[in-house]
């Protein structure tokens, strides 16, 4: 009777989780938790830090488990690989997969020490261990490891390797060479002793730049307070140049004089987040002028986000197009011991993996626990609830990527790449039209900023925004002695546009996002709209862009000479 009413029980839930996606009787954003498909539920003996990361390809999970590392195959679901060997009294403190798939960095430390080896996960097998030398032992590395988890990656073809190291009172990106182990070159700076380093980084998707997160704390004696400038810097990696700063910097005050940074005051790639780099790589677009700007690359199948709720304690998995909410995970709900540690979704978005404190052991101590769950349900439920953007809609889209939060332009750019194409690709027909400035107008346009008409002045600092990159240093220039209260203001408010950081005005930002639509679009109505726009004046930014974008499809360039 027991067997038969636990068989009972497990096939009712079996038939809610198969059923809900195509039922249609739950409804997305409802209260009622869903039991998501367990593929692994793990729980330690021993209270030790949890870690876990999912194959760039989404073929393989790999996590940490009394002290080795398992390697799961998510296709055939099991377990295929046992990494049982470690350096000699060190712990795992990171480890990443390769973009390929067959090779796992991971990085050993203790409080003073460190080593990375780089496995081969087709045979299981330790390849080699890399080129590294510790910092002294008088260099504050525990600290500074603990709270920015030792950032490591590797290269979008696998073949170069980067890691975060403190040399000689300067704070670098290390690469190595993987098929050696060997360290070809650093990029490094000084700080001229103000404290900071690197938190995280990207790389760009053909991987000949690295964007990387950097802070640096200033004491503040007359508020006592630490201001943290959190910022990103682009690098080449192959000469290790520093191509200066993009888009303004965040900062962050908190705590008194002898403080300790949180993780929960700015964590780590908080700011490359903000921009939309998540991890998928990201391309950079140089003006002429040498301005810069930086746009993720997300899969075009990407349905899913997640996102901590109450104060850390569960998440909730969200539409990544639309924003609304899809009905609760069950077990998320049930990480009631403080927050949860870590939760990811795989680059698939079909599984989900998080830790956290599920319950209380017999000794009275909680013990983690690592759940790895089956999200395709709530993938398939995101790309079937999606609709078509009204017009009023496409309009707000529109806005939106010329917007001051590139987070607000990747989200239009998201929705316009889950629309009709035909429906996106009609809109900008109507909005995008070669663009070309005659900047030996620049003089007249300034001297109409002081005109007695509104109209006129109006006019002249719109015309001069369009071509903010060309008329900048006139603009100084006339700005250190204007003639009038009236074009000093205006002047002023230009310059603030252009000071913003490294990112170009707003109309000129909407016709780059609307640039890089089409090169992803790629389709032959997508590369006629590239070609109007590379007919514009060659001394503008977007006329250079729209002929790169055609070159990388291979269908040449009508960009004016």
């Amino acid at each position: 009777m027991k067997r038969s009413l636990v068989f009972s029980a497990v096939a009712l839930v079996l038939l809610l989780v198969v059923v809900w996606p195509c039922s249609g009787s739950q409804k997305v954003g409802e209260k009622t938790p869903i039991r998501a498909p367990e593929l692994i539920r793990l729980e330690p003996k021993k209270l030790e830090s949890p870690l876990f990361v999912f194959a760039p390809n989404g073929k393989l999970f790999a996590y940490n488990w009394e002290n080795a590392i398992h390697v799961y195959d998510l296709k055939a679901n099991k377990e295929i690989h046992l990494l049982a060997d470690r350096p000699t009294g060190q712990s795992l403190g990171r480890m990443v997969i390769s973009p390929t798939g067959t090779e796992l960095l991971a990085v050993y430390r203790t409080s003073t020490d460190g080593e990375l080896w780089l496995w081969d996960l087709r045979e299981g097998k330790r390849l080699r261990a890399l080129e590294f030398e510790p910092p002294k032992k008088s260099e504050p590395r525990k600290e500074l490891l603990e709270i920015y988890d030792d950032p490591v990656g590797f290269s979008p073809d696998g073949k170069t390797l980067v890691g975060v190291l403190l040399r000689d009172g300067k704070w670098g990106l290390q690469l190595w060479d993987a098929a050696t182990g060997k360290k070809t070159h650093g990029l490094e700076w000084d700080l001229d002793g103000i404290r900071g380093g690197v938190r995280a980084f990207r790389f760009s998707e053909d991987g000949k730049t690295l964007v990387a997160e950097h802070w640096k704390h200033i004491r503040d004696e007359k508020r006592s307070q630490f201001i943290y400038s959190i910022y990103l810097r682009l690098w080449e990696v192959a000469s290790g140049r520093d191509l200066g700063p993009i888009g303004p910097a965040a900062e962050v005050a908190f705590g008194g004089i002898g403080a300790k940074m949180s993780e929960s005051n700015f964590p780590p790639g908080s700011r490359l987040r903000q921009l939309g780099l998540s991890g998928h790589g990201c391309r950079v677009r140089t003006s002429p002028t040498g301005r810069i700007m930086v746009f993720p690359r997300d899969p075009k199948d990407a349905a899913l986000e997640v996102r901590l709720v109450d104060k850390g304690s569960s998440a909730r998995l969200f539409d990544s197009v639309t924003g609304k909410e899809l009905p609760k995970v069950e077990q998320l709900d049930e990480f009631g011991f403080g927050p949860i540690w870590r939760v990811t979704l795989s680059p698939d978005n079909k599984r989900l993996a998080a830790c956290g404190r599920l319950k209380l052991g017999t000794s009275g101590e909680p013990l983690l626990t690592i759940l790895l769950m089956d999200v395709s349900p709530w993938r398939d439920q995101a790309l079937k609830t999606r609709k078509e953007p009204t017009a009023k809609e496409l309009t707000a889209m529109w806005d939106d990527l010329g917007s001051d939060e590139p987070a607000k332009a990747l989200q239009s750019l998201r929705r316009m790449r889950a629309s009709s194409a035909q429906t996106i690709l009609s809109f900008l027909k109507e909005h995008l039209r070669p663009v070309a400035y005659d900047t030996k107008r620049i003089p007249f346009y300034i001297a109409r900023l002081g005109d007695k008409s509104f109209k006129i002045r109006a006019e002249a600092e719109s015309e001069l925004l369009k071509m903010a990159e060309h008329a900048e240093a006139a603009l100084k220039k006339v700005l250190d002695n204007p003639p009038s209260l009236e074009e000093r203001i205006r002047l002023q408010g230009i310059m603030d546009v252009l000071n913003k950081g490294s990112w170009p005005p707003p109309p000129a930002r909407r016709l780059l996002w609307s640039i890089e639509f089409l090169e992803r679009d790629a389709t032959p109505a997508a590369v006629e709209l590239l070609e109007r726009m590379a007919t514009g004046g060659p001394e503008a930014w977007v006329t250079h862009e729209a002929a790169t974008s055609l070159e990388r499809l291979g269908k040449g360039t009508k960009a004016k000479k």
